[in-house]
């Protein structure tokens, strides 16, 4: 899915919104750390693009300045805000996206699930998802093709 950008006098309305975990990338242009990371986080965007009830944001430090409470001292830094506790959750493990989705699976407040082709969806898209293959599979059943 999308990942938007995200800038200093939106930064807590955006974070705040308590119907959707937010997710941050703080990174800065010159980084080249941030510069490897990018493609990553470019394909959790992907492959969340159906987690209704997430959101990806980047934050460029060079045009913007962070709440200094959250302490981000080192680039790039992911920070989770979960929808139900606002408290910032700083990503410290293997920059893959493996191991950042079972980061969100362990800590999003708003739980989502993963299809058997591996995407990831919000829990009202599988419904709606696995209603559209019953009904698909029932009408083909109707035709005397299923």
């Amino acid at each position: 899915g999308p990942i938007y950008t995200l800038v200093s006098d939106e930064f807590e309305s955006k974070t705040l919104d308590s119907t959707r975990d937010v997710m941050v990338h703080f990174s800065t242009r010159w980084c080249g750390f941030c510069t490897v990371f990018l493609p990553v986080y470019e394909s959790l965007g992907r492959g969340t693009q159906n987690v209704r009830t997430l959101v990806l944001y980047n934050f460029d430090l060079s045009e913007n300045d962070p709440d200094p409470a959250l302490n981000v001292t080192s680039f790039p830094t992911v920070m989770l805000f979960p929808a139900h506790n606002k408290t910032a959750i700083t990503f410290g493990g293997e920059r893959s996206v493996g191991a950042i989705t079972d980061f969100l699976k362990a800590h999003v407040s708003l739980k989502f699930d993963q299809m058997s082709d591996g995407d990831l969806v919000s829990q009202d898209r599988k419904r709606e998802i696995l209603s559209s293959v019953d009904a698909l599979r029932t009408g083909l059943a109707a035709s005397g093709r299923g």
